[in-house]
């Protein structure tokens, strides 16, 4: 007779314990403690273990090698059971769950228990361990997408991710992952220094490297489990391409897109980006993505008055090898072409960076030198220019600031007056003519006389000289000119390359060029303003409108003194703004065109 008892298979069991360091499982017990709750949990009731698996490994995708090869253990028939603690423990990803599940499926995996449940292979648990599975699923995509805003919240408040780079500390008394950063004043002046001793060209890194550990005895940040160590050469080199200190730095979206985002502005910057990029051109490297198109901080805006075309940068980046005096270009070149000494060896070696103008015929023209102006010699002719004939004080350019306003309110208020008195002509002139129609219709005056008196009722004329109430271009355009007076020389000289660029654009005015000379020839606007300057300097003995101070309450005294820059109002409302800037003049197609028409010129 057959036994129709049912065949009791015996449990066997994998104890399986997984740690990751990511976020997901920060409050998770460690795989030590996940070992011993187990092992004493399975000891009580009797388990028969077959063996511990354990692993430090994100679950978050498939791959994992040990749950993989506890999969393939348990095809294989060497147990039929799982214990672990919490059910995420097994998996946070739809196909490590779908695997266990399947597994329940085939009767390979008779249960999975842990020491609150246990899991059977009947349609109800595996339903509710699915829904386990999900739920860790879901809460590790939650968990992600919070981590992810909070990122993006950090770099747009201008914060890299992670610890503070070394020169800056994380603010500790904030929350995690909102700690804001702020000047360490022990290391940030010793970065600076390194910076500094580099951008002057005679220190290769190696050398810096040396000054930096032996001199300055300079160590990284301590932190809980390291930091606190005289840095490194490699340090050294992340140090030197890390943009940070420049004031920016660069964060991958979900897309993969890379991005550029600026430091928070609260925290000093130890170089500014045009001397990062002279860095990473003397390092050999291109760096992160940046045209390469040099950036030249006059180009396009000289044009060569003598042979009649535009005049053109040309940068040189060049180090003389200390062994055998060569001199070379530096860009991407690691060593002496001549010698073959690398740059990094070289006893203190010289980088030069220079950029020369030159007219664009002469330098294509064979036999003929063109005649150069190197920036440097440039920038300062034009600021000294600047200082001379365009710059006035905080002062007085608050009291002009303010004058222009006032005479706009005037303007506008007179506009108000005149448009008025001007419908209410046009009101009278309209009635006048309805009685003289109404005349003609009633016989009362024939058709030569009706002619006769509609030619008397003149028409109104508005006034064409005021600018429309809503849109004064005079007043804009002297507010900049005021704004640029008291800044644009100093941008010149400390500025960042964009704001020196975006002064000598809005500065409008021409520099011509004359074998090696450069003059500016100024717009109508610049012209008028200088002039009246140069007018009040003459009326008043002792005026200097870099130096004058214009005290509160004295505005209607200082306005007595200075007919001569209260003028200048009827000068700017004179111009006209459309045509004034058809500049960026400099557009190279149109500044023949441009510097040919006669309204351009003083």
């Amino acid at each position: 007779m057959k036994n129709l008892m049912p065949v009791i298979r015996k449990l066997r069991y994998f104890i399986y314990c997984r740690k990751s360091s990511e976020a997901e499982d920060r409050q998770v017990q460690s795989i030590e403690t996940q070992i011993r709750e187990l092992g004493e949990f399975a000891e009580k009731n009797g388990l028969e273990i077959v063996d511990i698996i354990y692993e430090s490994q994100s679950a978050h995708t498939p791959g994992r090698p040990k749950f993989n090869e506890m999969i393939q253990r348990i095809s294989a028939g060497e147990a039929n059971g799982l214990l672990v603690l919490f059910p995420n423990r097994l998996s946070r990803n739809p196909v490590d769950a779908g695997m266990i599940i399947y597994f329940m499926d085939l009767k390979k995996l008779v249960e999975v228990r842990t020491p609150s449940k246990v899991y059977y292979n009947t349609a109800t648990d595996k339903a509710f361990l699915a829904l386990e599975l999900i739920f860790s699923k879901k809460d590790s995509d939650d968990k992600s997408e919070h981590v992810k805003t909070g990122l993006r919240t950090r770099y747009l408040k201008g914060l890299p991710n992670g610890l503070a780079h070394i020169g800056y500390f994380n603010d500790m008394t904030r929350e995690k992952g909102n700690r804001d950063w702020y000047e360490d004043p022990v290391r940030w002046p010793l970065v600076k220094m390194i910076f500094e001793k580099f951008l002057e060209g005679t220190y290769s890194v190696r050398k810096l490297y040396f000054i930096a550990r032996d001199e300055l005895k300079l160590t990284t940040p301590p932190r809980k489990r390291e930091g606190g160590k005289l840095i490194s050469l490699s340090y050294l080199y992340f140090l030197l391409r890390n943009p940070v200190y420049a004031g920016f730095f660069y964060y991958a979206k979900e897309d993969g897109e890379v991005v550029r985002q600026d430091l928070d502005k609260k925290l000093k910057r130890m170089i500014t980006e045009d001397q990062y990029w002279q860095i990473q051109d003397m390092l050999g490297k291109k760096g992160r993505p940046r045209s390469q198109k040099r950036n030249l901080l006059y180009g396009g805006l000289i044009w060569d008055e003598v042979n009649n075309c535009a005049v053109v940068g040309d940068p040189k980046f060049q180090i003389r090898c200390t062994a055998c005096k060569h001199k070379f270009s530096y860009i991407n070149q690691d060593q002496c072409p001549k010698c073959g000494i690398k740059i990094q060896n070289m006893n203190r070696p010289k980088f030069k960076n220079y950029v020369f103008y030159a007219s664009v015929k002469e330098r294509k023209s064979p036999g003929i030198k063109a005649v150069s102006i190197e920036e440097k010699k440039l920038n300062g002719e034009v600021i000294d220019y600047l200082v001379q004939n365009f710059q006035i004080s905080k002062g007085l350019a608050d009291w002009a600031l303010r004058h222009i306003d006032e005479i706009k309110d005037k303007e506008l208020q007179e506009n108000k007056a005149v448009t008025r008195s001007n419908e209410q002509s046009s009101e009278n002139g309209q009635k006048k003519l309805l009685r003289l129609l109404d005349m003609h219709d009633r016989g009362l005056i024939n058709d030569e006389e009706f002619s006769l008196a509609k030619r008397q009722i003149s028409p109104i004329q508005g006034n064409k000289k005021l600018a429309e109430i809503e849109n004064i271009d005079w007043v804009s355009e002297a507010k900049k000119i005021v704004n640029l007076s008291i800044e644009m020389s100093e941008l010149l000289e400390n500025g960042p390359f964009e704001k020196k660029r975006d002064a000598l654009v809005k500065f409008g005015s021409n520099l011509l060029f004359n074998r090696g000379k450069v003059r500016i020839n100024n717009t109508k606007s610049i012209s008028a303003y200088i002039n009246g300057l140069q007018v009040a300097r003459s009326e008043i003995v002792g005026f200097e409108p870099r130096e004058y101070v214009v005290n509160k309450g004295e505005s209607g005294e200082f306005e007595g003194k200075f007919p001569a820059l209260i003028a200048l109002a009827d000068d700017f409302r004179t111009i006209d703004w459309v045509n004034e800037y058809p500049f960026p003049s400099i557009a190279l197609a149109e500044l023949k065109e441009l510097l040919a028409d006669p309204t351009l010129k003083n």
